[in-house]
Formats: structure tokens, C-alpha cells, sequence
């Protein structure tokens, strides 16, 4: 009880600072700006450790103050601001891919690589097929489709299953530290996830590609899209193996102040990857891939020193992305919203399921592995802001859907991720 009057207090004492206007005329270090990290940190902090006392994940704790402070509740933290910390969401995103990357260890993923294929090649067929006959059953009740041809609601399937397909490796690579999970379910979890990931940022690219041609035939097909996204790919993980060389360069050189020099070097990375537009996950992914199989002594020492100093970081980045939770988006959609997510879970056990018997898997990866696929962030988000630019007729309106679905899916995401590594018997909790 006495941690949450501590948060209600210091939430009070926020959302009064920001009252004092004159604050901002003064310019110095006192600002309301620069003191809003700062209450986030001590606010997220506590909820997180009140969520674990409910055996919840810390990480649902740390988003629920996001979205509590965040511009659609309290207004603490603008849309301005949350603009303002995109590069601490930047830094936070690449500590958790390396930390991913470094787990993925060659040797122990061999005996998992069929069951890991055979679920992400299921997870898109089962989501297309599940969601293409979605919207031609539900087009009458998509407000944003006015009188839709065929080809319109074929595309908009085929987006819908797309995005459903793509999962969270943060919020999976968080709540498996969090419960300290190893096992054949936590690697073929992870694999899936990031794998899953890649796939759908490529296939995304392919059906705006030909969705646009198939909605105008008279427009002639641009492959350009396709081809960049494709380049990015390669190219993000060809820096990540560059930026692990370094790393791994400097811990045998120098070996002093690893956790700083970590921490600035993800933060160059998140730096150089939203300049260069390159994927800032899959670089940090493949430089701790990279370290861990090349050179597995000084990877156990990068992910000791990244956890060292990542706490900060990770409750910044968990509260961001429960501030950006647009719950306008799933005021004005919540009913449909809930019909792609209810359609979305047993899709995914469906998937899963089959994938694991294709892929002769562990046996709870085919009973509780799909709950560790729900949540969905950053790479769900980023290809659904895309849709307006190529599909202007009813892009918008397809994008808050997502917004919502995707927002409802992050929220219950965590927890279901949690159950299922504690199930599975693969959790030190």
C-alpha cells in the first residue's frame, strides 16, 4: 500500500511542476522538460516492482505509467516530448537486440532451426489465410473502406495478416531476462520472434509493392520500395557484424569501462540507423550474434556489462511506449480492434501449434509458446504508419485500427509472454 501512495505522491508532485509556466521561462536545469525523465524513472520504477509483488511482469507496470502520464490521460509527457526521447527509445531498442543477438548461440539453435522455420512459414500462411477472409467477411463494418472493390479488401487482408504476423523481440528479450528463462522454449521463442520479424519487414514492402498495382493496374509496378527495403536489411545486418567487430576489438584492447563504452556505442548505432535508415534492431541483433559466435568469451562479458547498466534505460523505454498508446485509435475502433485480437490469439495458436508439429518442436513451445508471440511494438508501428503514403484512399483509416489493435496487444502481450515461460518450466520465478 505504501508504494502506491509513494506513486500516487510523486505522480501529484509531476503534474504539479508542470502547472508553473514561469518554470519554462527560466531556461535552466528545472524546467519541466528536463525533470519529466527523471519523475518517469522514479514513478516506473515503483510500478514496476508493485506489478512483480501481483506477479506481473515489471514491464506492464513500467507501461501503464506510460500511458497514465502520456498525452492521452494526463498530458505529462507530450506528444513533443515523446518526439524529444525517440533516441533514448533508439538506445533502449539496441541494447536489447545485442543482449538478443548474444543469446542466439549456433550450437544450441541447430537442433531447433526446423521447428523455427516451420512456425514462422505457418505464423504467415495461417495469419494470411485467417485475415484475407476476415476482411472479405467484415469489409460491411470497416468504416474506412467506402465502396470497396475486391482488390481493396484483398490488400487490406493481406496487411492485416502481414502485421499480425509480427511480434515484439523487446518485450520477449525483457521478460526473459526478467524471469532469467533458458531452455529450448525460450531460444525457439526468441528465434521465432526476430526471425518473424525480418520476415514480415520484407513482405510488407512486397504487398504495398503489388497491392498498389493490383488496386491501379493502369500503375506501372515500382520495384524501388521493394529493392530498398531489401537493401536496408542487408546492410543492417552487414553494420551490425562491423559494430560487433569493434566491440569485440575493444573489450580485448582495452577492457575498462565496458558498460560506458556499450552504452555509447548502441547509442551511436541508434544514431547512425535512423540517419542512414537502417533497421537499428537487426544491427544490434547482428553485432551480438556476431560476438557471441565468433568470440563467445568476450560476448558473455558484453551481455554482463549491457546488464549492468541497462535497468535506467529499459524503465524509460517501456514507460515511452506505453506513453505513445494512442487510445484515441481504440476509443473510436475498440470493437474491431477486439475482433482482430481475439481472432489474432487463436490464429497464433493455431500456428503454432501446427508449426511445432511440422517442425517436431518442444512440447511446450506447441502448448504455451504462442502466448510469448502477442506482443507487438516498435516494427508493427513503424510499418503501419506507412500505409497512408501508399494507399491514401483508405490508408488512415486502416492504420488507427492497427494503432489499436497493435495498442491492445502490447498491454496483454507481456503478461501472456511470462505465463508461458513459467509454464513451460523454462522460468527461475
Amino acid at each position: 500500500m505504501s508504494q502506491v501512495i509513494a506513486t500516487a505522491l510523486i505522480m501529484m508532485l509531476m503534474w504539479s511542476l508542470k502547472q508553473f509556466e514561469w518554470l519554462e521561462e527560466l531556461g535552466g536545469p528545472l524546467t519541466p522538460s528536463t525533470m519529466t525523465v527523471g519523475f518517469i524513472l522514479l514513478i516506473a520504477y515503483m510500478a514496476g516492482k508493485l506489478a512483480s509483488r501481483y506477479r506481473l511482469p515489471k514491464i506492464t507496470g513500467y507501461m501503464i505509467v506510460g500511458v497514465v502520464v502520456g498525452p492521452y490521460v494526463l498530458d505529462l509527457v507530450s506528444h513533443e516530448m515523446t518526439e524529444q526521447l525517440q533516441l533514448i527509445n533508439g538506445l533502449a531498442l539496441s541494447l536489447i537486440a545485442i543482449t538478443a543477438g548474444g543469446e542466439l548461440k549456433i550450437d544450441e539453435l541447430k537442433p531447433l532451426w526446423k521447428s523455427v522455420l516451420a512456425i514462422t512459414f505457418m505464423f504467415i500462411l495461417v495469419l494470411w489465410i485467417v485475415f484475407i477472409a476476415f476482411a472479405f467477411a467484415a469489409y460491411p463494418w470497416m468504416p474506412f473502406l467506402e465502396d470497396p472493390s475486391w482488390r481493396s479488401i484483398l490488400v487490406v487482408g493481406m496487411i492485416l495478416g502481414t502485421l499480425a504476423a509480427a511480434s515484439s523481440p523487446a518485450v520477449a528479450m525483457a521478460i526473459i531476462n526478467e524471469c532469467e528463462a533458458k531452455g529450448v522454449v525460450t531460444k525457439c521463442l526468441l528465434c521465432v520472434t526476430v526471425l518473424k520479424d525480418i520476415f514480415v519487414i520484407t513482405l510488407f514492402s512486397i504487398v504495398v509493392t503489388f497491392g498498389k498495382a493490383l488496386i491501379k493496374p493502369d500503375t506501372p509496378l515500382d520495384l524501388n520500395f521493394l529493392a530498398m527495403v531489401s537493401f536496408e536489411i542487408v546492410l543492417s545486418i552487414g553494420v551490425g557484424v562491423l559494430l560487433g567487430l569493434l566491440i569485440s576489438l575493444y573489450l580485448h584492447v582495452v577492457n575498462r569501462e565496458n558498460t560506458l563504452f556499450l552504452l555509447f556505442v548502441c547509442f551511436l548505432s541508434a544514431k547512425l540507423s535512423i540517419h542512414f535508415h537502417l533497421e537499428p534492431a537487426l544491427v544490434a541483433l547482428s553485432a551480438g550474434f556476431f560476438m557471441e559466435n565468433t568470440t563467445p568469451e568476450r560476448g558473455y562479458r558484453l551481455v554482463h556489462a549491457i546488464e549492468r547498466g541497462s535497468l535506467p534505460v529499459y524503465t524509460l523505454f517501456f514507460c515511452l511506449t506505453g506513453a505513445v498508446i494512442d487510445l484515441e485509435a481504440l476509443k473510436s475502433m475498440w470493437i474491431l480492434a477486439l475482433v482482430v485480437v481475439a481472432l489474432r490469439l487463436a490464429a497464433l495458436y493455431g500456428a503454432t501449434y501446427a508449426g511445432t508439429r511440422i517442425g517436431k518442436g518442444p512440447d511446450g513451445m506447441k502448448q504455451f509458446g504462442w502466448l510469448g508471440f502477442v506482443a507487438q511494438a516498435g516494427v508493427s508501428l513503424g510499418l503501419a504508419a506507412m500505409l497512408l503514403r501508399g494507399f491514401p484512399e483508405w490508408g488512415a483509416g486502416l492504420q488507427t485500427l492497427l494503432i489499436a489493435v497493435i495498442g491492445i496487444n502490447l498491454l496483454i502481450g507481456p503478461i501472456g509472454t511470462r505465463w508461458a515461460l513459467i509454464r513451460s518450466g523454462e522460468a527461475k520465478i
